[in-house]
Order: C-alpha cells, then sequence, then structure tokens
C-alpha cells in the first residue's frame, strides 16, 4: 500500500512543502491556546505566521488571539 501512496504524484506534490518542524511548533501553540496561555500563545502563532504565511488556520487564530490582547475570555473551555 505505501508503495503505491508514495508513487502518487498528488500525494507527492502535496507533501513537497510539508515541515515537520512547523507542525510540531504550530502544536505546542495549539496547546497553549485551548489551555487558555493566550500570552504565550499570541507569540507563537506570530513567529508560524512568519514562517508560513499562506497558512490559514495560523491567521484565523494568531488574528482571533491578538484581537483580544492576548487573554482568553473569563469563561474559556478550549474551544469558542
Amino acid at each position: 500500500m505505501w508503495e503505491e501512496i508514495n508513487n502518487d504524484h498528488e500525494f507527492l506534490e502535496m507533501r513537497r512543502f510539508h515541515d515537520d518542524g512547523f507542525d510540531k511548533s504550530y502544536k505546542e501553540a495549539y496547546e497553549l491556546y485551548k489551555s487558555g496561555d493566550w500570552k504565550k500563545a499570541g507569540p507563537a502563532y506570530e513567529d508560524l505566521h512568519r514562517r508560513k504565511p499562506e497558512d490559514g488556520p495560523t491567521r484565523v487564530l494568531m488574528n482571533y488571539i491578538n484581537e483580544r490582547d492576548c487573554v482568553a475570555p473569563n469563561d474559556w473551555h478550549g474551544v469558542r
């Protein structure tokens, strides 16, 4: 199965720009966001945005956090 997938042109094109370091940093930033530590999440998303400005989820969460001055709502439960 892997041989078939690994030879698929569309799969290879999709993976061409994959960055494991970005993924790791994104997961860390997302955990900060979910936990309500927006003072750290805001700068983490800004760094991610500098690294990959075309990433939509990064841009959306960065803007959401920054619009609230990096302060999670008092009733924050990890999701909006």
